[in-house]
């Protein structure tokens, strides 16, 4: 219903499926060679608590899915004017994730 408004009212929507590794925050930096440096994401392997017919213990990587939304229009337009922003592309973001604990965002 709330996308469904937001169509109505002029509004933009783009929604994207998303699926990575979870990393659980760790990773890695790389510095490059102009002195910046780029993070890679470690994933991190977690027993699924069966084991191999040799008696290893099975391992996989987690995945962590959410979707990632897009909206653009008129009421992202009208909270952007007055505002420090006005004159750059009035855009609104927004990620849900799912966790442990149920939807994350």
């Amino acid at each position: 219903e709330f996308i469904q408004a937001l169509i109505e009212t002029g509004h933009k929507i783009e929604v994207c499926p998303r699926s990575t590794v979870t990393t659980f925050g760790l990773g890695a930096c790389v510095k490059e060679k102009d002195g910046s440096f780029t993070g890679i994401p470690l994933g991190i392997f977690m027993r699924a608590g069966f084991e191999a017919e040799n008696g290893d213990p099975l391992l996989f990587l987690g995945n962590h899915g959410g979707l990632d939304l897009s909206i653009r229009g008129p009421l992202v337009e009208k909270v952007v004017q007055g505002h420090h922003l006005e004159g750059q592309p009035a855009k609104c973001d927004v990620q849900f994730y799912v966790s442990i604990d149920g939807l994350c965002g």
